[in-house]
């Protein structure tokens, strides 16, 4: 069974990983960036912006109403962006854990 606490926990790993690995952003994005229909906003943001701005935020209300979210695939997304930024592997075993946690 998935504890909301190991999830809060994850949250903020990633959260912290983000900002202490400089993958945060500088800058908020637009209204119009976080409103693609595409999944990850892949269309309008980078991977670690869509963790950032969508991600941590929509997990965070979740576990505040006390819902969970389904499974997730972030590990591939990651590999993906890696390709154009090395750095974000970082954040590899904490994706992994969600992606476990989650997994259908």
């Amino acid at each position: 069974m998935i504890s909301v606490d190991e999830v809060g926990q994850l949250i903020e790993q990633l959260a912290t990983k983000l900002s202490d690995s400089q993958l945060n952003s500088q800058s908020v994005p637009t209204a119009v960036q976080l409103a693609s229909e595409l999944p990850f906003c892949y269309d309008t943001l980078h991977f670690e912006q869509w963790l950032e701005f969508v991600f941590i935020p929509r997990l965070r209300d979740m576990l505040r109403q006390g819902q969970l979210p389904g499974a997730m695939q972030l590990v591939p997304m990651l590999e993906m962006r890696a390709a154009e930024r090395p750095d974000v592997w970082q954040l590899f075993a904490i994706l992994k854990r969600f992606d476990e946690l989650f997994a259908c």
